[in-house]
């Protein structure tokens, strides 16, 4: 994305971040979720960012061994769940604290506390997920 005319919106479009600085717009369509896990849109070395709208509780656990994860509440409240060596623990994304880091390496999930949009960067290379 070079040009000053490439203006996209992010409620309808990722953007992958390469390792080497190139950005690479990507159409958030009913595909895109599937072509991603079975390796047809290569995003396995950088860093991939978009909005998503979250009305429910996530179905399952992720975790990304290679990287770490931004999250930030863009509106609405979440609980972030992560399973520790402790036990679970939870973090509260709202207006008042909307950013977090996930460790890498970390397994997590999210409730919904208020529907609302989450901003990933995410470094996905390797990421695994299991149901809850």
């Amino acid at each position: 994305m070079t040009r000053e005319d490439d203006s996209f919106d992010p409620a309808t479009t990722a953007l992958y971040l390469e390792d080497g600085g190139r950005a690479q717009a990507l159409p958030l369509d009913e595909n895109f979720w599937r072509d991603l896990s079975r390796g047809a849109i290569a995003a396995d070395h950088g860093w991939l960012t978009m909005v998503l709208p979250m009305s429910g509780d996530t179905v399952h656990w992720e975790m990304h061994p290679e990287g770490e994860e931004l999250l930030y509440a863009q509106s609405g409240a979440f609980i972030v769940v992560m399973e520790t060596p402790q036990g679970e623990r939870h973090v509260r994304l709202d207006r008042k604290t909307p950013a977090f880091v996930m460790p890498r390496g970390t397994w997590h999930r999210f409730e919904v506390e208020q529907p609302g949009d989450i901003v990933f960067a995410t470094y996905g290379r390797g990421t695994q997920h299991k149901p809850v």
